[in-house]
């Protein structure tokens, strides 16, 4: 770290800056931090930057803040007109996340405030540290500027100093990022904590009013009752030292020598992605650095793997806890987060699905209005692709033509590549074709009895196996194949046709009927008179499951039994 600046001189600041607190503006306003219990040294001033007729107490140079949740609802827009820079919260300790700090970040970006964010420590010990570092880094948005611990308590429990436990916070968070890392130091325990500033690429030290830290310092907090356009109630405000400037404070440090700096991180998972699907067989280790003895066993490809944890090796590489000495590759070239309701959902390739309900259809894994491009009806048979993931783990669908569907089991249902072989909807009644053996239950595990051909049953609904084959269920809740060289679907009346393998040879007409030369009905031969003798080779059925006679000239009539005498 570069040499610290002395401390500046106090008759020098009060060169610059009024020494009493300002009257104007100076109504009750909500207070900076309502929950701090910290009361810094120093008379706090009432600081207006909206105020440009007149001195400013302290507010010379650049403007910049600090903010956490007690700020509220920021308007980024009027903020940009005054503040050069701004620090925002990201945690309180690791157990609770700012919920406004992912809220200032979007909006200080698209209103071009460029700011760092900052972590209070409540770190017990070294280990607590560098897990609190990496929730800090995981959580923070990745265009911050710089990052800033934020010391203001002895907190420390495990017999370690405060010294050893911020070393390792520091040490800890270079091994993510190369930009600077900050010291904010509690003015009144600077001693007592004895951090070693040589560290922090920059010291950032709260002491309220016009005197001057007492310590070398970068960044001096010296008020929480700003008052800045755009902020409801009063807001932190900080001077740089009067020889320093903004990008001392920010952008890459001259600091990180670690070798875990040469880790491309945006190829592993450093947030617990709680649950992953392998792309590639993994190995299992007992600890996380990665040797031959260490190896427990390997996990197959297309394993899905619940994550207890992230640790990391001593060079910063990440790698997934699953059990207790239990480690994988973090490594995104080996995995891919699944939703941890990924029984829901296909998430590996079923070949072909069948549409149990109408599905949109989208150009790309993210299912909205603007990427819909058409729909699939219900009972559309669909080869897939593949599978491909949104960024959150959801399984998609991809067709053969590049669009995507559901892979919700609620949507569609994995088929066998034979489809087209199978009765897929569902019909009122079948009829046996061939022998058949019914079962009680859908396993096929406990035969309920034989039947032979042309017998009828009433379908309930139709259920699949795990491969993607169809069994037809009985209103009686027995179970039978669906396949249709075996099963035929007919008609509810069915018996009132001549449907079964022993047809008449011949039949006479009783009203007039016409013959067609497909088993539909659909193109006319010729018309029958009243009293036509035809010869019949057959029954055959329509796609509807109608029974037909077919005759001995390869034509088809109706085989309704009141059309004949």
């Amino acid at each position: 770290m570069k040499s610290l600046l002395r401390t500046t001189s106090v008759a020098a600041l009060l060169a610059s800056a009024l020494t009493a607190p300002m009257a104007a503006n100076a109504e009750t306003l909500s207070p900076a931090k309502p929950d701090g219990q910290v009361k810094w040294e120093g008379k706090s001033f009432v600081t207006d930057t909206t105020d440009t007729s007149k001195a400013r107490t302290m507010a010379t140079g650049e403007t910049v803040i600090d903010v956490s949740k007690w700020q509220g609802n920021i308007d980024w827009a009027k903020v940009s007109k005054t503040v050069d820079f701004a620090i925002i919260r990201t945690q309180y300790g690791s157990s609770v996340e700012d919920y406004m700090h992912s809220t200032y970040e979007k909006q200080a970006k698209a209103n071009g405030v460029p700011f760092g964010v900052y972590s209070y420590s409540l770190a017990v010990s070294s280990s607590d540290a560098r897990q609190e570092a990496r929730d800090f880094y995981n959580r923070a948005d990745k265009d911050a500027q710089m990052y800033v611990i934020d010391v203001e308590e002895m907190t420390g429990t495990s017999g370690e100093s405060m010294r050893t436990i911020i070393n390792a916070y520091v040490d800890e968070l270079r091994k993510y990022t190369d930009k600077k890392v900050g010291l904010y130091i509690a003015h009144h325990l600077y001693n007592q904590l004895n951090l070693d500033t040589s560290k922090a690429d920059f010291v950032w030290i709260p002491r309220y009013g016009s005197t001057a830290p007492a310590y070398n310092y970068d960044l001096w907090q010296y008020t929480d009752q700003g008052i800045v356009s755009g902020i409801s109630g009063y807001v932190d405000l900080n001077r740089l030292h009067p020889n320093q400037e903004l990008n001392d404070i920010r952008g890459k440090s001259s600091l990180v020598t670690q070798a875990g700096n040469d880790i491309d991180l945006t190829k592993f998972f450093t947030k617990n992605p709680k649950n992953v699907i392998l792309k590639k067989d993994a190995g299992v280790y007992k600890s996380t650095t990665f040797t031959a003895s260490k190896k427990i066993r390997t996990l197959e490809k297309d394993t899905v793997v619940e994550v207890q944890d992230i640790d990391y090796t001593s060079t910063g590489v990440p790698r997934l806890k699953i059990g207790t000495n239990k480690y994988i590759s973090a490594n995104k070239t080996y995995m891919q987060k699944i939703v941890a309701s990924y029984d829901n959902f296909y998430y590996l390739n079923p070949g072909k699905i069948l549409l149990k309900k109408d599905a949109n259809l989208y150009d790309n894994v993210d299912f909205n209005t603007s990427t819909r491009v058409g729909k699939a009806v219900e009972g559309s048979v669909l080869t897939i692709a593949g599978v491909d993931f949104t960024e959150g783990g959801t399984p998609r669908l991809e067709l053969s033509d590049g669009r995507y569907i559901s892979a919700n089991k609620q949507y569609v249902q994995k088929v066998r590549a034979d489809i087209e072989k199978y009765i897929t909807d569902v019909p009122e009644r079948v009829l046996t074709l061939k022998e058949q053996t019914l079962y009680n239950d859908f396993a096929r595990k406990s035969i309920y009895k034989q039947y032979g051909i042309n017998r009828t049953f009433t379908i309930d609904s139709i259920e699949y196996t795990d491969a993607g084959t169809p069994f037809l269920k009985t209103t009686g809740g027995k179970y039978m194949t669906a396949l249709k060289t075996h099963t035929q679907i007919v008609p509810e009346n069915v018996k009132q046709y001549y449907y079964t393998s022993d047809f008449p040879s011949s039949v006479t007409t009783l009203v007039k009927l016409s013959e067609f030369s497909d088993v539909n009905l659909i193109t006319k031969v010729k018309a029958l008179p009243i009293g036509t003798t035809v010869q019949i080779a057959g029954v055959e059925f329509s796609k509807d499951g109608v029974p037909r006679f077919k005759t001995t000239d390869g034509t088809y009539i109706s085989s309704l039994k009141t059309r004949f005498e």
